[in-house]
Formats: C-alpha cells, structure tokens, sequence
C-alpha cells in the first residue's frame, strides 16, 4: 500500500497508489496549514500542524500504516529528504530547512518514506508513461521547474538548484517582494499570488485570482495587458531554459496556469518566441499543458516511491 501526499502552498492532496495498474484508488484533499492561513503562530506549530494534517488525511483514506509514503514538498530538497526552504508554507523570516522524512515518521507508522520536491514528483508521472527529455513549468502559489533528461530528474548534490521561481528577474530595489523575502524573484511576479499582487496594485479595487482567470478568459484587454506583464519575466526564463540547455519540451502545471488554460499557455509561447533568437523553433508544439486533473503529483509519488522499494 503507496500513500502519497502532494502538499501545495494552498492544499494538501493525498491517494492512495495502485503500483500495478499506475492509479490512483482513493484520494482526498485538506488546507495546507501554512503563515497564510495561521499567521500568528510560529514555524514549530506550523509544522505540528502539517504532520497532524498528513495523519488525518492518512486515516480518511484508511492507510494509518502504509508499506511506503511518496512525498511531494514546495521547495528545493536535498537527496537526503532535507527541505531547505519552504517559502509558500512558512514564509519570510520563520522558514528554515525542514527534515520532512522525520515530519511524517513521527506522525505515521510507515517503513519507507520518499521525499522529492513536488515539481519533481509531478514529472516522474510523465516518466512513468514514456517522456524521456523535457521540462515542467509549475505556475501555482509559487514558481517551480523540473529539468528531466533521459528520464531522470536533474537535480544538484546538495539539492539547491531547479527552483526558477527564486531567480531574480527584476532586479530594482522596490521590486514586487517574493514570499521569501527577496525581491524581484519570478515567483513573485509571475505566480498566482504573484499575479494577484499585481492586479491589487494596479487597480484601485483588487480582485481576486477566481476575479483574474474570469476576467481574461472573458478577454477583458485590461486583465489581459496585466496578465501579459507578469508572464513576460516568466517566458524570459523559460526561453532562458531552452537557449541554454537545448531542450524542446515543456509541460505547462500548476493550479493558476490550468485554471487560465489554453490562452495563457498560447500568450506565454508567443512571449518565449519573442525571448530567443528564431533558428525555427515552433513555441506553439514545444510548450504544452499537462494532463487535465490534478493527479500528476500523487501518480508521479507512487511511482517513485514504488521504484525505490
């Protein structure tokens, strides 16, 4: 029995994973306890509360004692399970690397315990159905990337690398503030807390993100120019990716970049075909969608947990 938890800056998802027919059984869902929704308590409660949350979900989905648990974590992570950082949950000032093997083995009684981060845990769905060379783009409450080549997830010795939404795109002293306490970094800008900061900062009234996506697949011009000013740092680094290292496929994820669809993944190719040079690339094949449903994460987690047994 494969439990799996994708844990996201704004919610938890849990499943339980069939190895043999690559499914999801059952599944469940809850808040991600986070500074967002528990400003006034400090970093230990917070994580108290997140290992309480994992327990609970563990028990709605009837799997107190998993064979092996699969984790997805927002933040870079080291080989070792260590999460370095964890800006969408803990925020500025109370962040500090988190020992998220040790989180989840004091609250559930399980053997085997995976930890990767949670852009990582979504690829290895698509390596589980036969990508070999490509890239994930993550546009949710944060930014994150995941470079997969030869069906393997690259990732630095000490984990610190593949985390795009921490790179500085504007580098001005009154930059938009990222969740992490830095300034100007694409998380900030291009994410959907990003994007909302934005519009709230344009607009004399700021509406919400359900009030975004409404509006720009209404195509109100407005929300559209404003959506286009916070995607245009984002094709920046994804054409970044793509002149640097050579690779041609990126799959497009995350709670924000699906709920806006198809003419924000059309806006953000036109904005990476204007970031490099032409030697005939089509952006229009090379940047994709995932999967409808939110699933790549816990297919992605019981296949790599599974693997490792």
């Amino acid at each position: 029995m494969i439990l799996t938890f994708e844990i996201g800056g704004s919610s938890i998802r849990a499943g339980l994973y069939d190895p043999a027919g690559h499914r999801v059984l059952r599944e469940a869902r809850a808040p991600t306890p986070s500074f967002v929704t528990e400003p006034a308590a400090d970093t230990g409660t917070i994580l108290e509360r997140l290992g309480r949350r994992l327990a609970e979900l563990a028990v709605g989905l009837g799997a107190e004692a998993p064979d092996a648990v699969g984790i997805g974590y927002p933040g870079p992570v080291s080989p070792e399970g260590i999460a370095l950082s964890s800006p969408t949950i803990l925020g500025e000032g109370r962040d500090r690397p988190v020992d998220v093997a040790a989180l989840v083995r004091a609250h559930l009684r399980a053997p085997d315990v995976v930890v990767v981060n949670d852009v990582t845990a979504c690829g290895y769905r698509y390596v589980a159905e036969g990508l070999r060379d490509f890239c994930l783009v993550n546009v949710g409450s944060g930014v994150g990337n995941k470079l997969f080549l030869d069906g393997r997830a690259v990732v630095g010795p000490g984990g610190r690398g593949g985390e795009m939404g921490h790179f500085a795109m504007d580098m001005r002293p009154d930059a938009p503030l990222c969740q992490c306490g830095g300034r100007g970094h694409l998380a900030g800008i291009a994410s959907g807390r990003g994007v909302e900061a934005h519009l709230r900062r344009a607009a004399a009234a700021g509406p919400t993100t359900a009030e975004i996506v409404a509006a720009f697949h209404a195509g109100d011009p407005w929300t559209r120019a404003r959506i286009a000013e916070t995607a245009a740092p984002l094709a920046h680094a994804v054409a970044g990716l793509h002149a640097m290292v050579g690779v041609e496929r990126f799959i497009l994820l995350g709670g924000f970049a699906l709920a806006m669809g198809e003419p924000y993944r059309a806006l953000l190719a036109e904005l990476c075909a204007r970031a490099v040079w032409d030697l005939g690339q089509d952006w229009d094949a090379m940047l994709t969608l995932g999967e409808p449903g939110d699933q790549d994460g816990l297919l992605g987690l019981g296949y790599v947990a599974g693997r490792s047994r």
